[in-house]
Parts: structure tokens; C-alpha cells; sequence
């Protein structure tokens, strides 16, 4: 999984008070817990950016100064109205402490069910996995070439070296379903068949 460095500042006080302050200052406040203290600090909306608003995953380099910690994002807060990020939890990150992400499906290849009139149907854009912080990938790759008419690819279909899958093993992911015009292709070639 790809680091992107997060240039932040401690926060000397906390409370709700405090947050709105930094919030009117166009500062977004945010927590990294998962060490030896919990760290309350800020960093601007432009910094938060690319964490926020982006499908992909990050280790957020979380520098604070003279110390630097490697963390992920785990739990955004928005404003009802504005949609705006009021606050952020980051959880600091252990090379041997495996973690609970939830990563984005990717979909790669070309389905026989697909080139022959079915519809391709992805059911899930996330899945949640566990991992150690060393073999996370940057995505779960879904590789959709075997999928025939009516074949489903479930969780319990997924293989990835070090990767424990912690959705429901029978969930399907993506399923290649038949369309009315397959359906009426297929009723006419056999009608001819039996000519």
C-alpha cells in the first residue's frame, strides 16, 4: 500500500470548544490513537484532501513536528448540513500487528458471459480484510475472465497471500446475470435447433 506524508500540528487543548475553533479556522481536527498516547492533532482541509475524498487506501506519514508516526485512516465524522469533515480518527500502524481495512474491488478482464449477452453485476465495492501492514494490497484485484452466464464469484472464491477475508464467505461479489435480449437470442436459436 502506497504512503502519502500528512503534514499536521499538535493540538495543545481539546473539547468541543476547541474543535470549533480550529474548524472556523479552516482546520480539521483529528485523533491518532494505537500507541503508547493518544495524540489529538489538526491539519488543513487541503492536507486531509487526499485521505478523504479519494476510493483508494493510504498510510497516512503523520508528521507532527520533530516525530513522525505511520498511520491509517479509520473513522470520518462529516457535518449533516455542509458535508463537510468535522473530525478524524487515524489509527497508528505496527509493522507486526495485523490490520482490519476495508480495501476497493477492482475489477479486471473480460467475461465469456459478458461477450455473449449477459450483464455483468458488482455487488460489493468493498470488501473488509486483515492483514499484516507488509502484505496489504493496494486494492482486492477481481479477475472476472471465467465468469460465464449465471456464475457468481464469492468472497469464499478470493485468494491473496497473507490476506484473511472477513466478510461472509458465501457473499457474492460480482455475478454475470442473463438480459432479456440473451434470454430471447437463446429462445430463438433454439427454436431453430428444432426445425
Amino acid at each position: 500500500m502506497k504512503t502519502l506524508e500528512l503534514k499536521a500540528e499538535v493540538r495543545e487543548t481539546t473539547g468541543s470548544k476547541d474543535a470549533a475553533a480550529l474548524r472556523r479556522q479552516g482546520l480539521i481536527p483529528c485523533v491518532l490513537y494505537g500507541g503508547e498516547n493518544t495524540i489529538h492533532f489538526s491539519a488543513t482541509e487541503a492536507e486531509l484532501k487526499k485521505f478523504i475524498y479519494s476510493p483508494a487506501v493510504y498510510f497516512a506519514e503523520v508528521n507532527l513536528g520533530t516525530n513522525k508516526y505511520k498511520a491509517v485512516m479509520q473513522n470520518i465524522q462529516f457535518n449533516p448540513t455542509t458535508d463537510k469533515a468535522e473530525h478524524i480518527d487515524f489509527l497508528q500502524v505496527h509493522d507486526n500487528k495485523a490490520l482490519k481495512l476495508q480495501l476497493p474491488v477492482r475489477i479486471v478482464g473480460n467475461s465469456q458471459g459478458v461477450r455473449a449477452g449477459g450483464k455483468l453485476l458488482v455487488n460489493v465495492r468493498k470488501l473488509t480484510i486483515e492483514a499484516l501492514p507488509a502484505q496489504l494490497p493496494d486494492d482486492i484485484e477481481l479477475d472476472i475472465s471465467e465468469l460465464n452466464i449465471g456464475d457468481k464469484l464469492r468472497v469464499s472464491d478470493l485468494k491473496m497471500a497473507g490476506v484473511k477475508f472477513l466478510d461472509s464467505a458465501h457473499l457474492a461479489v460480482a455475478a454475470v446475470q442473463m438480459t432479456r435480449s440473451a434470454i430471447s437470442a437463446q429462445a430463438s436459436a433454439e427454436q431453430e435447433k428444432k426445425k
